[in-house]
């Protein structure tokens, strides 16, 4: 699990900022090695120096992507098996207390991943409204991780289902995972609230430092009429 803060002494710090090889060159003789050890010295710092400036690069590029202003609502599988395409008729500005017209709603992948599961449950009402959510979002989302228009009424918010990177392994417990992601972008955004309908989930976030939200069947909207499960 990612944590909110780190402490290094000064020497890690040069390590991870200078690395070994430099440690390496410092180590040597100039009188053994000559004017090129001072060459290799400043090849390997311009080496460093283009490092930190490729994750710098990542950094603003992350910050873009997510939208420094922008409020991240993170929400877990339980939302999206009980509301589905109601989440965007819920009143998000009375649940968060906050104006939520510019929020970037996300779907992590583990989401989908349990939903996936939960269609093949033996519990019927389990089975189809993981099957109909399913199929709600494989109509609205087309690409993983792509931004989209969220229907929220008189709104710019945006919806995206957030896959992983190829190179990152998953935590095996799903809440934990999803805490995880939600921290993940926390320093990029003006806000990242997970949102829930299981306390242990809320608490657990909370824990961690995340801003959480507990929802409820009231918070949901009814079905309409013309379906049971719009």
């Amino acid at each position: 699990m990612a944590l909110a803060h780190w402490q290094f002494s000064e020497r890690s710090v040069r390590q991870v900022i200078l690395g070994t090889q430099f440690a390496m060159l410092q180590s040597l003789a100039v009188a053994d090695y000559g004017p090129g050890l001072s060459m290799l010295i400043g090849a390997e710092i311009e080496n460093r120096l283009g490092e930190l400036n490729r994750a710098v690069k990542e950094i603003e590029d992350t910050q873009a992507a997510w939208g420094r202003d922008r409020l991240a609502i993170i929400l877990d599988t339980g939302v999206l098996l009980n509301a589905g395409p109601r989440i965007a008729k819920i009143h998000w500005d009375d649940v968060l207390n906050s104006i939520t017209r510019t929020a970037a709603f996300v779907i992590p992948i583990q989401v989908v991943e349990e939903l996936d599961h939960q269609k093949l449950n033996r519990n019927g009402e389990l089975r189809t409204n993981a099957a109909f959510a399913l199929k709600w979002l494989g109509q609205l989302v087309d690409a993983g991780n792509r931004l989209i228009p969220f229907p929220a009424d008189d709104s710019s918010s945006t919806l995206r289902v957030w896959v992983d990177e190829n190179d990152r392994v998953s935590l095996s417990e799903v809440d934990r995972d999803i805490i995880d992601r939600a921290l993940q972008i926390k320093p990029f955004t003006r806000r990242t609230v997970v949102a829930s309908m299981d306390q242990s989930m809320v608490f657990r976030a909370r824990a961690y430092g995340l801003d959480a939200c507990l929802l409820t069947e009231s918070d949901i909207p009814p079905r309409s009429d013309q379906s049971r499960h719009e």
